[in-house]
């Protein structure tokens, strides 16, 4: 049975954890009708936990967190085989992460606390560690659920803090300061750049101390940039320029964990897309804006893509004050992207409402249509949206 259960669960099928179960439902029937060669045991457990827990399915937290409570209960009892572990609670709170359930990040805090209860109370075997804290950290950082980021962020410090006070099973490492970075960047929240952004020199100071456990990675990186991209503060394209151009410097010195991609240039632009300020802010923001798209087209990182050239477009057109100019850039950068294949539906609409109509219509002109205003990829030349992926 156990051979089976986990073969179902490492499957990845659909369907496969409800499998994983079933079985599980039918060694319970068969010990209790008197079968002791089928009684489930830890291993029985973890791996139906586990299939819950990666599937991806409406309701698999749940699913995994009822499994942890009647392994709880048998082992209350008297049944010793199938005492709850460290593994089985950092599980279902791994399925809380991976849910996208708005409580998500309430019900991994709550098991948590259920962990530190029964540790207090003696039972060394559901002592959180650096694992299950991460997870709940990454449970709150995807949950959206008010305040959740100064939650996981306390929940840093505290792993810190606990660290420090030698406790090395709590130690922090690279996911669990993503995880945080990660945290603020989605949250909107006042002052959330700067957070990210100290975060990540923070990582920066510990691995150049000798931490490797932190080393920033490029991930760390990018999310700080999307933090400040995300932002509504003054000089937010500079900030994310300067991060961008460090992340540069590291792989250039060697290190290949930080190289820039093409999403992180993609992030800069749009940083200078939306930024807001005065004259010579917004010039700046200009000045940047294409430098990066000109330093991602020269580089060996990768091609701007669909999204880099909508993103490109949006701040052409924000962002260039005189319409004479700005008219000839966007034709320009338009009819680039549709030589390289790039334009996909938002790139279209965003050439749409930047371009004045008659820019549009003439950049248009050899398409057969009754409303110029009705086009969609659909009506272009195959040449123009060749290489767009998963734009459709």
């Amino acid at each position: 049975f156990n051979a089976a259960i986990a073969a179902w669960s490492r499957s990845g099928q659909k369907g496969a954890a409800q499998k994983a179960e079933e079985l599980l439902r039918k060694m319970e029937t068969l010990y209790d009708e008197g079968n002791n060669n089928v009684a489930p045991n830890v291993f029985t457990f973890t791996s139906v936990m586990n299939g819950w827990a990666k599937s991806g399915e409406r309701g698999s937290a749940q699913r995994a967190e009822i499994l942890l409570k009647v392994m709880e209960v048998m082992y209350k009892q008297g049944n010793k085989a199938v005492k709850p572990n460290v593994q089985h609670f950092t599980t279902v709170i791994n399925a809380w992460a991976r849910s996208g359930e708005r409580e998500a990040g309430e019900h991994a805090e709550k098991l948590l606390e259920r962990m530190d209860k029964l540790y207090k109370a003696g039972d060394m075997g559901v002592k959180p560690n650096s694992f299950t804290l991460t997870a709940v950290i990454d449970a709150l950082a995807k949950s959206g659920e008010r305040d959740s980021v100064t939650r996981a962020d306390q929940i840093l410090k505290r792993m810190e803090q606990l660290y420090k006070e030698g406790d090395v099973d709590v130690k922090p490492n690279v996911r669990t300061y993503n995880s945080v970075i990660n945290a603020w960047s989605k949250s909107g929240q006042i002052n959330a750049a700067q957070k990210a952004e100290g975060i990540l020199k923070r990582m920066e100071t510990l691995y150049e101390a000798g931490d490797e456990d932190v080393k920033p990675t490029v991930i760390s990186f990018s999310s700080a940039i999307n933090a400040w991209a995300s932002s509504t503060d003054p000089g937010k394209a500079r900030k994310t320029y300067e991060i961008l151009q460090r992340m540069e410097k590291i792989y250039k010195q060697g290190d290949k964990d930080v190289r820039p991609n093409v999403f992180t240039y993609t992030s800069v632009i749009n940083a200078c897309a939306t930024c807001y300020g005065n004259e010579k802010e917004m010039d700046e923001a200009l000045y940047l804006a294409y430098s990066t798209f000109k330093a991602l087209e020269d580089s060996d990182y990768g091609k701007p893509n669909h999204v880099t050239y909508t993103t490109f477009l949006k701040a052409c057109s924000r962002l260039i004050p005189t319409e004479g100019r700005r008219r000839k850039i966007l034709s320009t950068v338009f009819k680039k992207c549709c030589s390289e294949g790039q334009v996909s539906e938002n790139c279209l609409a965003q050439f749409r409402y930047a371009a004045p109509q008659d820019l549009f219509v003439n950049v248009m002109g050899g398409i057969r249509t009754v409303d110029i205003d009705s086009i969609t990829v659909e009506d272009l030349p195959s040449e123009w949206t060749k290489n767009v992926k998963a734009a459709r």
